[in-house]
């Protein structure tokens, strides 16, 4: 697995790649996710390894609070411009 910096400048490499061209292929998923997770007004999602924010964005649109941890600073990068005023940490 390696150490979260070396897994972040893997992951980050191609950030602008990932979130544009990848991302969007797991949308589904994160829909029923977010589905099973009962994400909505009044709950509160932290997601761990939320790369470039695209589950988040599900749960935001649902009224959930979001929170987002990525070893990858590009990733995190993106994901702090798509959900101004959520908590995205490295």
């Amino acid at each position: 697995m390696g150490s979260a910096a070396g897994q972040g400048a893997i992951w980050g490499a191609r950030a602008e790649d990932w979130a544009g061209a990848n991302e969007p292929a797991w949308s589904g998923i994160f829909e029923t996710v977010m589905d099973q997770a009962g994400a909505g007004p009044g709950t509160r999602l932290l997601d761990i390894g939320c790369g470039s924010g695209g589950a988040l964005q599900v749960a935001r649109r649902r009224g959930a609070e979001v929170t987002g941890l990525d070893a990858a600073q590009a990733l995190t990068a993106i994901a702090r411009r798509r959900l101004p005023g959520s908590v995205i940490e490295v």
